[in-house]
């Protein structure tokens, strides 16, 4: 690494940079430069140390992430490989791509995502009567992630899977219905979905040592950003890895961990030098980001947390803005006041691009959003559908992707998009087909192909659009083979009919998107590598307009990014934190969301409140936040009386009690529920709020809510 490289980092920086042998922790504090430690370490691997790119493994979070690392590394040593710059999803792919052979699967698998699955659980809903009132979407999602035997699927043929599929069907429980229809459809198509990515590749580091040491060989370096997301998968895959060398380099921050409810464990970076040896621990917590004031109330915040390495944030900025509290009577009066701020902000010359208003759940922005219309002011809220989410984006990646794999799902999808005669009835007759020759939907419509019930519909011109497409697939551009579908399909035309210019427009930009894609990787850009890297971008690698608007947004949405004025509203009892909160350990995942809400404002922080009715009826307080903050801290717009204040302490007190309650019985869906009277049954959804539970019972066709008794 050149010296000026070397300057450009704090002396705190530079010792992290420069120390490359065993296993390092980083606890990085919010907006310490993090991502510049782990952008110049690389480059002095691959620059002082003559490392190869290819021996090195950077792994993080999102797509977003990954790029803007590749694009900081590549502007430090040059257009070199960097391959393994990646998520770990995509690293995974990466892996399996070469070695999934080993399990006899297909190179070009494909990547089941959150829609497919939906669609591969009507099919088996449809297919066992059931409906989502025996149980939803959602809980049959998150039971298949938890209770999937992937050793099951990986050694089962479709024939073994479907015996147990059939077995299953028998028994009255809706759960392993479920589960075995889904594991019978993903394996029929050689599907993996994101749970298994990670799974497939442990299976094979387990079960095939020479891979496994292959792997561990090639990369002599590993580094991982965001550590406190880990789950416990993704960091047994890079303590995996790192066996060998013995070298993983990790960056985080326990204050910010705040995914547990997709798997993240704070006690891996926690606990990290109890589990490898020799660990050196550096601390960063110089913040470039934000001023002293805010600093100091996030700090204040975040040291009633017990389970934390102990830190303070110290500002490199000199400025000085008091942090801003206000409690207001209502809602609207919190908009009104919340507004008048930022006219306040406008006059001072801001941009609305630089505001953001920061809340802990989506159903908090109607009253601001009313407020922001009438006040004609311009917003964006940074929320709802993926753009590779919407249902005509959706469409045509599923023409693409069966033009590759001829797969169930993506028939059942667009067979009769747009529409083609072949109804319920017709795809009945399909599938009876597929079933009695165990075979693929699109090769039992090409069996019924002249029978009567299909003659008078356009399945012939189906087949003939996808025989036609794959002959130009060999040489074509993927642009090329895009248009083509849109247009041969009927598909365009029937949104120019409609006059849909919206679903237009979207899909003008993903013919866009394929464009870029070419561009970065050639022309030559194959059609599976596409998919899959289309398969793992998700919400948070979504474009964000540019226009001149105030940001609305989740605090969840807003990890990671920064805006000069931030305003934290609706700071509740019972919205934040949040009334789903069940466990002192929930407890404080709650009040490091605030402290990640508090650390995106660079230049001024503004809190608020407001009183009410909660959803049950019940008066709102001031948050808990509020109230453990160094009142010395803040400038209070409207000082809480004492009375008033004691009332909300004696809340927080109720509720504490109900939390140390519930930790004590905490029930989860697909647990057995003996009823006295009713018999036993599997609870299909629990709410803690008032300890009722909607359980199947053997012995009852329908579900019941019922009182659960501790």
């Amino acid at each position: 690494m050149t010296n000026s490289l070397l300057n450009s980092l704090n002396p705190d920086q530079q010792i992290c940079v420069l120390e490359t042998e065993g296993y390092i922790r980083i606890i990085a504090g919010a907006g310490s430069g993090k991502t510049k430690v782990l952008t110049h370490r690389y480059a002095h691997l691959v620059q002082n140390l003559d490392i190869p790119t290819k021996s090195i493994l950077c792994v993080t979070f999102t797509n977003k992430a990954a790029q803007e690392m590749k694009n900081r590394i590549k502007n430090l040593i040059g257009d070199h490989d960097t391959a393994y710059i990646s998520t770990f999803h995509s690293f995974c792919v990466t892996i399996l791509r070469e070695d999934i052979h080993t399990l006899n699967y297909p190179k070009q698998f494909f990547i089941i995502d959150n829609e497919d699955k939906k669609t591969i659980l009507r099919k088996v809903y449809e297919d066992c009567q059931l409906s989502q009132s025996d149980i939803t979407f959602k809980n049959a999602i998150d039971f298949i992630s938890k209770n999937k035997d992937i050793d099951f699927l990986i050694n089962s043929n479709t024939s073994e899977i479907s015996k147990k599929y059939n077995l299953a069907k028998q028994n009255p429980d809706p759960h392993n219905k479920i589960l075995y229809g889904y594991i019978y459809e993903q394996k029929k198509a050689f599907g993996l979905d994101f749970d298994d990515l990670i799974y497939f590749t442990l299976y094979i580091f387990r079960n095939f040592k020479k891979i496994l040491k292959k792997w561990q060989e090639r990369l002599q370096y590993i580094m991982v950003d965001e550590f406190q997301d880990v789950s416990e998968r993704q960091y047994i895959l890079v303590s995996y890895l790192s066996q060998h060398h013995k070298n993983l380099f990790i960056v985080g921050d326990p204050d910010q961990t705040i995914y547990s409810w997709r798997g993240s464990q704070q006690n891996f970076i926690l606990d990290f030098n109890n589990q490898f040896k020799n660990v050196k621990t550096f601390v960063l917590n110089k913040n470039y980001r934000s001023t002293q004031n805010i600093l100091d109330v996030a700090n204040s915040l975040i040291s009633n947390n017990k389970d934390r390495i102990k830190k303070d944030l110290s500002a490199v900025k000199t400025l000085t803005n008091p942090v801003i509290y206000n409690h207001l009577k209502t809602a609207k009066l919190e908009t009104d006041w919340i507004i008048k701020e930022i006219k306040k902000l406008k006059k001072q010359k801001a941009n609305y691009r630089d505001i953001a208003i920061l809340y802990r759940a989506h159903y908090c922005s109607r009253t601001l959003e009313d407020g922001l219309i009438r006040a004609k002011i311009p917003y964006t809220i940074y929320s709802g559908i993926s753009f590779y989410e919407r249902r005509e984006v959706k469409d045509i990646l599923s023409y693409m992707r069966f033009l590759l794999y001829k797969d169930d799902i993506s028939f059942l999808r667009i067979i009769n998009t747009p529409k083609r005669g072949i109804g319920k009835k017709k795809i009945e007759l399909i599938q009876n087909t597929a079933n009695q020759n165990s075979c693929s939907l699109y090769s039992a419509l090409i069996k019924n192909i002249k029978e009567n019930r299909l003659t008078n519909t356009h399945a012939m011109n189906f087949v003939k659009l996808f025989n036609t497409a794959e002959k130009k697939l060999k040489t074509a551009k993927l642009t090329d083979i895009l248009e083509f579908l849109l247009t041969k399909s009927g598909y365009q035309e029937e949104l120019k009919r409609d006059g849909d210019q919206e679903r237009l427009d979207n899909l003008a930009e993903l013919k866009q998107s394929i464009i870029e894609y070419e561009s970065h990787f050639g022309e030559k850009l194959e059609l599976t590598e596409y998919l899959q890297q289309i398969s793992l971008l998700t919400n948070q690698d979504k474009k964000t307009t540019d226009q001149n608007s105030i940001k609305l947004m989740t605090i969840h949405t807003a990890k990671g990014l920064e805006f000069p004025y931030v305003f934290l509203c609706s700071l509740s009892e019972g919205i934040f934190p949040s009334y789903n909160v069940k466990s002192n350990t929930e407890l404080e995942e709650e009040r490091r969301l605030a402290y990640v809400a508090i650390t995106r404002a660079e230049l001024k922080l503004f809190l608020s409140d407001s009183e009410g009715l909660n959803f049950d009826n019940s008066f709102r307080y001031p948050s808990r936040f509020i109230l453990e903050i160094n009142p010395k801290l803040l400038t209070f717009i409207t000082k809480l009386d004492e009375e008033y204040k004691n009332q909300t302490k004696q809340q927080i007190t109720r509720i504490d009690a109900f939390i140390n309650n519930t930790q004590m019985h905490n029930y989860e869906v697909g647990s057995t529920i003996n009823h006295k009277y009713l018999g036993k049954g599997t609870l299909i959804e629990y709410n803690q709020n008032d300890n009722t539970g909607l359980i199947k019972f053997e012995n009852i066709e329908t579900p019941r809510l019922i009182k659960i008794k501790s």
